[in-house]
């Protein structure tokens, strides 16, 4: 396995520091800025207002009171399949509206002023308005209604949200239209508590003239509706009209009220979080608002607030079947992961937090809140999630090609296609357009060299550049002709990785890396024998006989087609495996052999197996099989050899001459050379070979006990 330089670099240990205080030891998937300065209150990191074109609204908000249970069915027959859907279920999860019957909202059914007052009434405690008592305002014609309808209009009217048609009446049937809905929503945002990337209405300044029929209205509808806008409350009934005139639907007033609420504090009952973007680059901001509101949608104010990652992919599986956090876990805030402590950060009075944070990596990132000394358990606990995706820069480019793992060479005159992509620190490919990359080709006809040709290419919209190149038949009369070609790549100030034909070039960090191709008329002959095996060890039972292993070997000429019928003589130099007694096998027309065997023996050893091509002087191959025990509760080793790293299992195979296998959690303490680090880096060490040997203490079977993991290169100590 190659090792690249640029994995070691990502293993160097960071110190994030946040209010003058060390946030975390060891590469964070994400780090926390300045958490005295930037974890704030949500008021304070609205979106940034930007000067629009016309046509464009730049106040939108950064969040939305429609996510979580708010987007959950109400029930409602006939708002199935609309575009007015998730907003109506959005109201009808707040209480906002009930329907007009059982299962049934009649959304194209328009929308009277007392009924209006009812809508905005009921929203008013989720976005923080203020409601004065219901006294009487003066209006003699509201008597009829029911008392609550004449409790919202009084209390709308003495917060000046709503105005009668004149000094006594009210003309609760009359119908609203879009002039007087923008008025209606307008002034309830000049009066209500602006949320977690919310914008505040007053301080929305319109600079566009998108809608054409507007400028007869008075000053101030005219003002609401751009205002509304630029806020994304509305988006007009065409590119340029608004259709002031227009009676509201009780579809329409659910997408207006519902944009409007994305505005304010109202948020869904438990923990709320939502992240700006769901993919960014790394080491970019992103900023996330949090909310924590109780049973009735009210904030919970200064409640503290534990922030953790776990892999974007499958993250379900970083917690054990109680649903307690046991793996690939780091924290966000505080000292400990999954554990709130006096160093997490609090709730505003509002009941919102800003998380500014810096990803580096792919990450689920999660959010729960409770007391100091609470311990996260998924599913019993306040919490939420989201999934960012980092776009990572390019510290590399790799140089790909069609042959077979095992080809020498190609035959004459076929072509090989070469890819050059930009990839980044995890190996994947950066889709980074317009990156100049320096290609320079150089034949060589039976030894005698050709002129070199340089070419300059431009990576595509997927960081790739795609390239064919042909070897040439100089004289089909005659055999024993060889083309060879020096590729060599120049990509600036990053790495060139060749993962072409094994053996060819290996990886020195380098600007730059010469790799060559050969095209041979030559006759076939057998040239590749290598072994692979399914597993690389077995845990024993307590007694005899032992697992089933199974070893393949793959014969290949040097065109990397495979050769078939060809015997393959296995043995090994253990008696309770194969044995010195060879095994034959036939190759299919794969050119594959297989051998399985049974392990004899209930005694822990690392068995070495070797296959040979019968009658032939072709170098043999080997592989090493483990077949372990697990380690002793309560032993300790210093300097043990690492002879198998699988982290997908949390194990590790260590120990000579009688191998033994230990297993890890995520409860456990992980250094590297003494340094803390978390689990993550912790495997990906392990992962990348950068380490040879461990030492444990106070190893432990029991899950919930802490043993301490210590990667080194040490020879000192003890095997």
């Amino acid at each position: 396995m190659l090792t690249y330089g640029f994995l070691r670099r990502r293993l160097e240990l960071r110190v994030e520091v946040a209010g003058g205080r060390v946030i975390g030891r060891g590469r964070r998937t994400v780090a926390a800025l300045l958490a005295g300065a930037l974890i704030a209150s949500a008021a304070a990191f609205g979106p940034v207002p930007a000067r629009a074109t016309d046509g464009v609204a730049d106040h939108l908000p950064a969040a939305t009171a429609c996510t979580g249970a708010a987007t959950k069915s109400a029930g409602f027959l006939d708002t199935l399949g609309l575009v007015a859907e998730p907003f109506i279920n959005c109201l009808a999860h707040y209480g906002i509206t009930a329907g007009t019957a059982p299962n049934i909202f009649t959304p194209n059914s328009p929308v009277t002023r007392w009924q209006m007052a009812l809508f905005l009434v009921r929203a008013a405690p989720l976005a923080g308005v203020d409601l004065s008592p219901p006294l009487d305002q003066g209006f003699v014609d509201i008597g009829g209604l029911r008392p609550a309808a004449q409790d919202a209009i009084n209390q709308l009217a003495s917060l000046g949200i709503t105005r009668g048609s004149s000094p006594t009446t009210f003309s609760p049937n009359s119908l609203v239209n879009r002039s007087q809905m923008a008025l209606l929503l307008h002034r309830f945002l000049l009066q209500s508590a602006v949320g977690p990337g919310g914008v505040r209405a007053a301080s929305v300044r319109p600079d566009d003239t998108t809608f054409s029929d507007i400028g007869g209205l008075s000053g101030n509808v005219n003002h609401a509706i751009r205002v509304l806008f630029e806020m994304g409350v509305t988006s007009g009934t065409s590119a340029t009209t608004y259709s002031p005139s227009s009676i509201v639907t009780r579809a329409q007033m659910a997408i207006f009220i519902a944009r409007m609420l994305a505005h304010t504090n109202a948020r869904p009952a438990g923990v709320t979080m939502h992240a700006a973007a769901d993919r960014v680059s790394s080491g970019d901001t992103l900023i996330v608002h949090l909310s924590v509101r109780d049973s009735n949608h009210r904030p919970v104010a200064h409640g503290y607030v534990d922030m953790f990652t776990t892999p974007l992919s499958r993250p379900l599986t970083s917690f054990d079947s109680d649903g307690l956090c046991v793996n690939n876990m780091e924290a966000v805030f505080g000292e400990s992961v999954c554990r709130i402590d006096q160093l997490d950060q609090r709730l505003d009075d509002r009941g919102n937090l800003v998380a500014v944070l810096q990803p580096t990596d792919h990450m689920t990132l999660w959010a729960w809140t409770g007391s100091v000394g609470n311990t996260f358990v998924l599913g019993d606990v306040p919490t939420d999630m989201v999934r960012i995706s980092v776009w990572k820069h390019a510290v590399a480019v790799d140089v790909l090609d069609d042959l077979p793992p095992t080809a020498l060479a190609a035959r004459m005159g076929e072509a090989i296609e070469v890819t050059v992509r930009l990839v980044d620190e995890d190996g994947s490919t950066v889709g980074d357009q317009g990156v100049r990359v320096q290609v320079s080709t150089t034949f060589e006809i039976n030894g005698i060299r050709q002129q070199k040709v340089v070419r300059t290419h431009l990576t595509d919209d997927n960081g790739r550049v795609e390239l064919s190149f042909l070897g040439r038949d100089p004289s089909s009369a005659r055999v024993g002709d060889t083309v060879r070609m020096d590729l060599d790549v120049d990509a600036g100030f990053l790495d060139v990785l060749d993962r072409t034909t094994p053996g060819v070039v290996t990886h020195d960090a380098v600007e730059s890396r010469d790799v060559w191709f050969t095209w041979s008329d030559a006759a076939p002959r057998t040239s590749t024998l290598r072994l692979a095996q399914t597993v690389p060890y077995h845990v024993l039972p307590a007694s005899a006989p032992g697992p089933t292993n199974l070893i393949r070997a793959l014969l290949t000429d040097q065109y990397g087609s495979p050769v078939p019928d060809a015997s393959i003589d296995f043995t090994s130099d253990d008696p309770d495996g194969i044995g010195s007694t060879r095994v034959a096998r036939l190759t299919d027309q794969r050119g594959i052999a297989v051998l399985r065997y049974l392990w004899g023996s209930s005694d822990a050893a690392a068995e070495r197996i070797t296959a040979r091509l019968a009658g032939s002087d072709l170098a043999p191959a080997s592989i090493r099989h483990f077949w372990v025990k697990p380690e002793s509760n309560g032993a300790s080793s210093s300097g043990a050899v690492i002879h198998v790293a699988d982290t997908l299992r949390n194990q590790i195979v260590v120990g000579h001459p009688t191998p033994r296998v230990i297993s890890y959690t995520g409860r456990d303490r992980f250094l590297l050379e003494g340094r803390s680090v978390t689990p993550a880096v912790f495997e990906e060490a392990l992962d990348a070979g950068l380490y040879g040997r461990i030492t444990y203490t106070g190893y432990s079977t029991d899950a919930q006990r802490v043993s301490t993991f210590d990667l080194t290169n040490s020879t000192s100590g003890t095997s």
